[in-house]
């Protein structure tokens, strides 16, 4: 029995021989050449393969998916549910415990196969010229460091190209010693959002958060729980191509593939009333336009004969009706308006190559009146082509330089000087804010600029300036506020927003920052420091000066963009940027009551990045919160809603220009004249109340006047440098 048991327990030949085999492979070692089988193995992946084909399953969920538990499909760009959130579809391999995003592998076979037949054509090459190609090592995949590769995660399929080809992130092959080139860094940051081809200027190129839970301010994009937002998302881009807002119709008219037709000017009264509004509105933030000059020259166009304005001053005089136009339009719901203000604005930009040739600083003002209206268009691109542009050229002319620091600086007319000064800060402005909100880089550092800010002046026209002290008899004095703060502004994009940034600098940056704007605060003038002891007529100054510092604060504090590993500083910080998002909420309110709110892209951003960060910051302290503080947060979500709802109605363009066309292509239709239009418009926006076209012109809110400085109760006081 003993000698049968032991019997049955001997392996067969057969096992034994398997055993055998398996144990003599385990003994070879890496790198090391392997003998050929005895014979062909079975061809078990075809088997799984064919399985797969009749299987409507994943094989594997990718791990977004598996973490939300939801269903995955097997597209090989990326699952449905990750490409609809914008978010790689990546999957962590159950074996090497790497994660790769799906379409990887063979984005790097293809890329492999192109590189080895592109070494087989240049070794061709060599040979056709007598020259014989240098014998390679052999490649050894086991001895490779993987170390000497950028990880999985900083490939660049997300761009819809081959992956990356940076193939060694060694500081020791940068080309200069402060470069850092695309490294472990990365792996502290989420990807890119996708990149859209088709969206000429919009892509956000800057730094991001590894923190899934919320995000910064990419563009015109933001995340929270896992949830992508992009406002540009909400526009048709079939009717946005085709309009006067696109970039595509910016770049046709400047290079004059298209030639918009010729629009004429309104009666003088009613231009005269234009400008009038106009530089008391938007002039006391922009600085554009000398008062006194603009005004004799809408009268020498009126009546002098022969009197041929020149293209800067035909654009500087077209753009004022479109901005005016537009801002009436688009708190109206005047279709006749805006459609006004897009002729208007196409004018002016087809003398886009006689500014561009002409080379003065004139052409650079009418210039930078352009690239403000563009900033009010749903799509950043085109204002963003058009200020980069207008900053080279101004930089080409030296408007970053003091004029003390020309030879012939005796020579120069003080309005020049003035007016180079007030268009350079408001052109750097401009630039600044849209490059920080994108993720490009600053236009300039600061340490290439000694131009000094504007000087307040005395820009009262024959009479306005009795009754007035000699602080408003300055119309932009909270211009030259707005001016100095893009000082600390550039100083936080460049280096909090930094795609290098240094994380171990990181409290030290924001002393240095808190510091700056904090400067600016106290140095602000007693009229503009406090709303809550702002005179009437400086009251939404102040409100949009302290809408502004609180939106740096914002930033600064932003949870995706902390850096700290010290739990204090980033409770602290969380708690800043709490109390920043409750202040804005607060300065929105009195925008939105006082019918002065500036709805572009850039401010509706900021509006949802408020939210999101107001709710992460709850859902972070859900533990602790009382029922107070969840009263106070439904509330402000309540305000928030309204506000979002409004500037969303502020926006429809596109609802304006169909009910323009519907409107006139009936045969009843009763076109208004353009006269009777405009004067109708320039005197009712200063109603209290919405604008209607049933609205007798005889109701005017009676408010005090004090020069080109004063704040009407109910006039849409719209900022526009930002």
């Amino acid at each position: 029995m003993a000698h049968a048991s032991s019997k049955r327990m001997l392996p067969s030949p057969d096992v034994a021989l398997a055993l055998s085999h398996s144990a003599k492979i385990a003994k070879i070692e890496p790198g090391l050449a392997q003998s050929p089988p005895a014979y062909p193995p079975n061809d078990f992946s075809s088997h799984v393969k064919k399985r797969l084909a009749v299987s409507s399953r994943t094989g594997q969920a990718c791990d977004r998916c598996k973490v939300r538990k939801i269903r995955c499909d097997p597209r090989p760009e990326g699952c449905s549910p990750c490409t609809q959130n914008r978010t790689p579809c990546k999957t962590t391999d159950r074996i090497t415990g790497r994660a790769t995003t799906r379409g990887q592998v063979e984005a790097l076979e293809s890329e492999n196969s192109h590189l080895r037949s592109q070494v087989a054509e240049l070794q061709a090459q060599l040979k056709e010229m007598g020259v014989a190609p240098r014998a390679t090592p052999g490649y050894n995949g086991a001895s490779q460091s993987s170390a000497a590769w950028p990880p999985p995660a900083t490939a660049a399929s997300e761009w819809g190209d081959a992956p990356n080809r940076r193939a060694s992130t060694n500081a020791s092959t940068s080309p200069a010693a402060g470069y850092t080139p695309a490294s472990s860094t990365l792996e502290n940051s989420r990807p890119l959002p996708r990149y859209k081809h088709h969206e000429f200027g919009d892509n956000y190129l800057g730094v991001s958060s590894a923190d899934s839970l919320l995000s910064n301010i990419s563009g015109t994009s933001l995340s929270v729980f896992g949830h992508d937002i992009d406002i540009t998302d909400f526009v048709d881009d079939k009717d946005y191509d085709n309009s006067y807002m696109s970039y595509t119709y910016v770049m046709r008219v400047a290079l004059s593939h298209t030639q918009p037709d010729p629009v004429p000017l309104p009666p003088y009264q009613t231009l005269k009333e234009y400008c009038i509004w106009w530089f008391r509105s938007m002039r006391p933030y922009i600085m554009l336009l000398d008062k006194p000059t603009m005004m004799q020259l809408i009268w020498r166009i009126e009546n002098e004969p022969g009197f041929k304005p020149s293209p800067s001053e035909t654009v500087c005089v077209h753009m004022v009706i479109a901005s005016l136009n537009y801002q009436i339009s688009v708190r109206n719901h005047q279709a006749e308006m805006m459609e006004e203000s897009h002729r208007h604005y196409g004018y002016a930009l087809s003398f886009f190559k006689h500014l561009w040739l002409s080379h003065t600083w004139r052409d650079v003002e009418a210039l930078t009146l352009i690239v403000h209206h563009l900033r009010n268009f749903p799509k950043p691109g085109a204002a963003w082509i058009m200020a980069c542009t207008t900053f080279q050229l101004a930089m080409e002319l030296g408007y970053h330089r003091s004029s003390k620091a020309w030879a012939n600086n005796g020579h120069m007319d003080p309005i020049e000087v003035e007016t180079r000064k007030r268009t350079f800060w408001t052109l750097h402005g401009l630039t600044t804010h849209m490059s920080g909100k994108l993720g490009r880089p600053m236009p300039i550092h600061m340490d290439d600029i000694d131009v000094e800010f504007p000087e307040p002046s005395d820009d009262c026209l024959p009479g306005e300036e009795v009754g007035l002290d000699d602080f408003h008899k300055c119309s932009f004095q909270v211009g030259i506020q707005v001016a100095k703060f893009t000082v600390p502004l550039s100083q936080l994009y460049r280096s909090l927003y930094s795609i290098n940034a240094n994380p171990s600098a990181y409290e030290e940056t924001l002393q240095r920052l808190e510091a700056g704007a904090k400067q600016w605060k106290e140095d602000l003038p007693p009229q503009l420091r406090d709303p809550a002891t702002a005179s009437q007529e400086d009251y939404i100054f102040a409100v949009y000066l302290d809408y502004w510092y609180h939106e740096y604060h914002l930033q600064m504090y932003h949870p995706a963009m902390c850096r700290s590993d010290d739990p204090n500083i980033n409770g602290a910080s969380l708690e800043k940027c709490l109390i920043a998002c409750q202040k804005l909420l607060r300065c929105t309110t009195e925008m939105r009551k006082l019918r002065s709110l500036d709805n572009i892209w850039i401010n509706i951003v900021t509006y949802i990045a408020a939210i999101f960060t107001t709710l992460f910051g709850h859902h972070q302290k859900r533990d602790t919160l009382s029922s107070a503080d969840m009263d106070t947060l439904r509330s402000d979500m309540d305000e928030w809603i309204e506000l979002i709802s409004e500037s969303g109605q502020l926006l429809d363009h596109r609802t304006l220009v169909r009910q323009y066309q519907r409107k006139h292509c009936k045969k009843n239709s009763k076109p208004i004249s353009s006269s009777s239009r405009a004067a109708y418009a320039a005197r009712a926006t200063c109603g209290i109340y919405p604008i209607h076209e049933r609205q007798p012109s005889t109701f005017v809110f009676k408010c005090r006047q004090h020069g080109g400085s004063c704040y009407h109760g109910g006039f849409p006081s719209t900022p526009g440098l930002y």
